[in-house]
């Protein structure tokens, strides 16, 4: 479990920031897409996925070019 600590401390990092963000709102008086937050989501749930998937598959690339078996 401590392979996965950093992107765990992140990951509570950025919960916690988007949480302070939308619970302590400045006033504001502009217009914002409803189509954005969903963008924004997107990009933060593909950022988060891509943190721990990226280092499994390099890592099942390296293994597999030079000759390491599961078995």
């Amino acid at each position: 479990m401590k392979k996965y600590a950093n992107c765990q401390k992140i990951f509570l990092f950025l919960v916690v920031a988007l949480l302070l963000t939308l619970l302590f709102p400045d006033a504001s008086f502009a217009y914002i897409d409803p189509g954005r937050g969903s963008s924004f989501m997107q990009i933060i749930v593909a950022v988060v996925l891509g943190i721990v998937a990226i280092p499994k598959a390099i890592k099942i690339f390296f293994d597999s070019l030079f000759g390491k078996d599961k078995s």
